[in-house]
């Protein structure tokens, strides 16, 4: 819906024109971020850092 209106992509630099406090995903001390990419790309990635953290804990139990 956003992309409709907008005429562009949500991006972390567009994310608090959706809500009024923007969630930045928190990856640690120096970490910068593009804020050009999207909310999603960066979910990906802790997802996938999430799986790969559970795979490693599920082999070690």
């Amino acid at each position: 819906e956003y992309q409709v209106i907008q005429q562009r992509k949500l991006t972390l630099d567009h994310l608090g024109e959706v809500i009024i406090y923007p969630r930045y995903p928190d990856q640690g001390e120096d970490m910068d971020y593009n804020l050009n990419l999207s909310p999603s790309h960066y979910l990906r990635n802790s997802l996938e850092l999430l799986r790969h953290t559970k795979g490693i804990a599920e082999r070690e139990m």
